[in-house]
């Protein structure tokens, strides 16, 4: 569940629910099944009820910054009633739901890009066009979990890591950024940008790997890949020495 912004569209959640749209009603039933929940939203509910709201702001004629390109739908106005509970679905999301807690450390940030999302859902309110977004380069590959900003082939990479128990887990960081948090000379890097053990073990980390579990390379070390194939949930008759799967028998 990538986020790189505030906004309503700056994670994967909400453009997801986007590219998962068939038609301009999915919306409003968005907002109103997301309104009905007495329960606050999880995390991901709470991403796509914002992409939601902000949905019918656009179809006012007030979409935010970052409206990412749309499927073949076609925007249109909504009753007072239902920006009204669109209103009230965000205010919502502020105070009862998952996300709440997820954006403490940077709570500020994303209050203020709710209040703008009520004042664009506010037919009343004074609104301002914002400036068109410069396309995305041809080449782009995600967003940068460092410091959020594009990344393309040219000054990033792909990274995936499988753990050895069956998951796998991606990243697309610029490598400067990768090498601003390394000690010593390089190179880091492959010519064709793939990452050299010192790389790749410090994205391995960022992923959230105890440094003292890792091998230089960043591949986790046998007893470490056991010991956290026991603790969620596997029984020691699952695991080879090293700590990987065992084949199923046919």
């Amino acid at each position: 569940m990538g986020a790189w912004s505030a906004g309503s569209f700056g994670n994967d959640d909400a453009l997801d629910y986007v590219g998962g749209l068939s038609n301009f009603d999915a919306v409003i039933e968005t907002v109103v099944a997301f309104s009905a929940q007495s329960e606050g939203l999880e995390a991901g509910e709470a991403y796509a009820a914002l992409a939601a709201c902000d949905l019918l702001a656009a179809g006012l004629g007030r979409p935010p910054g970052d409206l990412p390109e749309l499927p073949d739908i076609k925007l249109c106005a909504v009753s007072q009633d239902t920006l009204d509970q669109a209103t009230a679905l965000v205010k919502q999301v502020r105070n009862k739901s998952d996300l709440a807690e997820l954006w403490d450390d940077d709570a500020e940030e994303w209050r203020e890009a709710l209040d703008a999302l009520v004042i664009r859902l506010t037919p009343s309110a004074p609104y301002t066009l914002p400036e068109l977004k410069p396309e995305r380069p041809a080449d782009y590959i995600g967003h940068c979990y460092v410091c959020y900003e594009v990344v393309t082939e040219r000054d990033g990479t792909v990274f995936e890591y499988n753990d050895g128990g069956g998951g796998v887990l991606g990243a697309t960081p610029h490598r400067a950024c990768i090498e601003a948090k390394l000690d010593g000379p390089g190179p880091h890097w492959t010519p064709d940008g793939t990452p050299l053990p010192t790389a790749r073990r410090q994205m391995v980390v960022d992923l959230g790997y105890n440094p003292e579990d890792l091998m230089p390379n960043g591949d986790i070390l046998p007893a470490a890949r056991r010991r956290m194939m026991l603790e969620v949930g596997y029984r020691e008759s699952d695991l080879t020495e090293d700590g990987h799967l065992k084949p199923r028998e046919t």
